[in-house]
């Protein structure tokens, strides 16, 4: 990825972190870059009636608004974890399926130490729940 879209898309995260209902410094963002070359950006939102993670916000505004196919997906937060998690299994699943891209790059991005992490989507999801892509 050009590191000028990784910038684009670590700004459009960090900057939808202050749009959750939770403090920023607990909150996750999150952009979904779409084919199209289009970022959107989503924050977690807890507790209304569900919690929503942020890469599944930002992946269904994406999805809503029209992309056909999802090139990456990048979660910011604040911490200093040496090696970071991954999306839950229900955003996995629902990356997997809406998508459209096997081959999907999963970013994870502290705001603290500035060092991306960069695996696909199988290596978080080998055997995915619903085989939607070939």
């Amino acid at each position: 990825m050009e590191k000028s879209v990784l910038e684009k898309m670590v700004k459009v995260a960090a900057d939808s972190m202050s749009h959750s209902n939770i403090a920023r410094r607990k909150s996750i963002g999150a952009a979904v870059l779409g084919s199209s070359g289009r970022i959107y950006g989503g924050t977690c939102l807890i507790s209304i009636p569900q919690d929503y993670c942020a890469e599944r916000v930002a992946l269904l505004k994406a999805v809503s608004e029209g992309e056909k196919r999802i090139e990456a997906v990048l979660v910011t937060w604040y911490g200093r974890a040496g090696k970071p998690g991954g999306p839950c299994g229900i955003c996995l699943n629902a990356l997997w399926q809406l998508s459209n891209n096997p081959d999907l790059e999963i970013i994870m991005f502290s705001l603290d130490t500035k060092k991306p992490v960069t695996n696909r989507i199988r290596d978080f999801y080998p055997h995915p729940y619903n085989q939607r892509i070939p």
